[in-house]
């Protein structure tokens, strides 16, 4: 049996040892549900800014081409990213990035992997 509040302080301790600061965004919606406006800031919270590998196949006829690629993603506590939604806009390094998924490790309400995607700006 696992002890929620020792789980919780370790990895608040690793967030706070080698974590930074983030700060969301949200673009406001108009009366038809689209996004519009300039975007408010939700919150900000401490996180692990971490890449994993992610494995993708391009099939054209008979060959098959495997790439793998690295997607950025942030590991924060679950109470401070609970307010957090998809197409949630974060700024790192003058890069922005959207929240694609959120993900409760084991469903354990104690850390998030919040998944992430390089918005391209045309430039």
């Amino acid at each position: 049996m696992l002890n929620m509040k020792f789980e919780v302080y370790k990895v608040k301790r690793e967030i706070e040892r080698f974590g930074r600061l983030f700060d969301v965004y949200r673009l406001g919606k108009n009366e038809y549900g689209e996004s519009a406006g300039e975007p408010n800031k939700v919150c900000s919270f401490s996180g692990l800014y971490h890449e994993v590998n992610e494995k993708s196949e391009l099939r054209v006829g008979s060959f098959v081409r495997y790439r793998t690629e690295l997607k950025p993603m942030i590991l924060a506590l679950y109470d401070d990213v609970k307010t957090l939604k998809v197409d949630d806009y974060i700024m790192l390094n003058n890069k922005k990035f959207k929240v694609v998924g959120l993900n409760d490790i084991y469903q354990s309400n104690i850390v998030c992997d919040i998944s992430l995607d390089v918005v391209d700006n045309g430039s």
